[in-house]
């Protein structure tokens, strides 16, 4: 987990002391929850995107660099098939 410190109006502190209470959580949990909350509102109860699936992954794989940087691969992209200038090898 990622430490975050928060400042928060005192009747917020309140608030937050009272649902944690309620909810028998510690208040780190009950801010979690409520981000959580939120989060469902906002992604309109989407569920997660595919980078946070799989994000973890990125990086993780061994292989030849980004193609898209040498310019003998790119020559043509985006060009019809039958277009003069695309060389397809």
């Amino acid at each position: 987990m990622h430490p975050t410190s928060i400042h928060l109006p005192e009747a917020s502190q309140g608030k937050l002391e009272r649902s944690a209470d309620a909810l028998g959580v510690t208040r780190s949990e009950a801010i979690r929850l409520a981000i959580d909350l939120l989060d469902e509102r906002v992604s309109g109860g989407r569920g997660p995107t595919i980078s946070d699936l799989v994000g973890h992954l990125a990086g993780s794989v061994d292989g030849p660099g980004e193609s898209s940087s040498k310019r003998s691969r790119m020559r043509g992209y985006g060009l019809p098939k039958n277009h003069p200038k695309r060389q397809v090898a």
